[in-house]
């Protein structure tokens, strides 16, 4: 083989390389782009912990067989429960809200057993407090 022949080879290959390296280069950037295009936004609700807790409370309370109306976020960390029967429940938020639920429970049923009707519960302090009519 000539000399010239093995430095055109030479070139051929270096420009193979370069061509190849762009194409590459090229091709990673191209799929970046399209796969951010197409990536939905991250959307940040500040109230968002809320309604995890809110979708936990209520799958506390059709677990343990409480019929309830309503829930709503009063401030201060409390979710208010209306219950179907009559009576209002104050649970926080700040307190694991399965422990709380499942104490619901068991006075509920004290309550039944003994014909009190209450006017509300409050699972804000260290021990439940019962408001009578």
């Amino acid at each position: 083989m000539s000399t010239e022949r093995r430095k055109t080879r030479k070139f051929r290959k270096k420009i193979f390389w370069v061509i190849f390296y762009f194409i590459f280069l090229g091709s990673l950037i191209l799929s970046y782009y399209f796969f951010n295009y197409f990536k939905k936004p991250i959307i940040v609700n500040p109230i968002q912990e809320q309604t995890v807790k809110e979708i936990d409370l209520e799958k506390s309370l059709r677990k343990y067989k409480i019929s309830f109306s309503s829930i709503s976020y009063d401030s201060d960390s409390i979710y208010v429960i209306l219950l179907t029967q009559g009576g209002k429940i104050m649970v926080s938020s700040k307190k694991n809200i399965n422990g709380q639920i499942s104490s619901l429970q068991r006075i509920l049923r004290e309550l039944t057993i003994e014909g009190r009707p209450f006017k509300i519960i409050d699972f804000r302090f260290e021990k439940p407090v019962v408001e009578f009519n």
